[in-house]
């Protein structure tokens, strides 16, 4: 038989064992506990940053129908300078669409309005200024910047669109040019 002492030494390196895997699974559990935590919290403050972001752009759409409700004139060319301001746009299209406005021409003769597809016109009041443009790029892009030109709030008439390739790069795309004539229309009353 063995001596109480005996048992106590026998039993305590298994105590041991015991304890540290009785503290290991603890650990274990704690930790699979705490990387929840920190995964939800993250979780929680992605959706906090989406939430600002949303009413973010939600605050900024208001204030653009905000002062769309407050325009009482349309932004139309009424002047000659308009047409610097119709080149502004048009390059900065240009830009966006990853394209390049090579050439914009003028009149300085502000004429009355007629339109191509009758002999006289019944609307009156209106001006036209003749201008040109020559567009290149990607025929993607070229397209494009010339489909964004109706977002620009500004009217006017094509008179003619002509596509021409213009180079090929050595991967085999092409670049064209687009060469644009339109008229420009502006209000008789306010240009003068």
């Amino acid at each position: 038989m063995s001596s109480p002492k005996q048992i106590q030494e026998q039993m305590l390196p298994r105590l041991r064992v015991a304890l540290g895997a009785a503290a290991l699974t603890y650990l274990a559990i704690a930790g699979y506990f705490f990387a929840g935590t920190v995964m939800a919290n993250a979780d929680a403050g992605d959706l906090v940053r989406r939430r600002k972001e949303m009413d973010s752009q939600a605050k900024e759409l208001q204030a653009q129908v905000m002062k769309a409700r407050n325009l009482t004139e349309s932004p139309l060319p009424k002047t000659l300078n308009s047409i610097s301001d119709l080149q502004a746009r048009f390059q900065k299209l240009a830009v966006a669409n990853k394209a390049s406005l090579v050439e914009f021409r003028s009149s300085t003769e502000v004429l009355p309005y007629l339109t191509r597809f009758n002999k006289d016109t019944k609307e009156k009041g209106w001006n036209q200024i003749e201008a040109q443009a020559s567009l290149k790029g990607p025929v993607r892009n070229v397209i494009q910047t010339l489909a964004d030109l109706s977002d620009m709030q500004i009217p006017f008439e094509f008179n003619s669109l002509e596509l021409a390739r213009d180079e090929v790069n050595e991967a085999g795309d092409a670049q064209v040019i687009a060469n644009v004539s339109f008229r420009v229309l502006t209000h008789a009353e306010a240009g003068k």
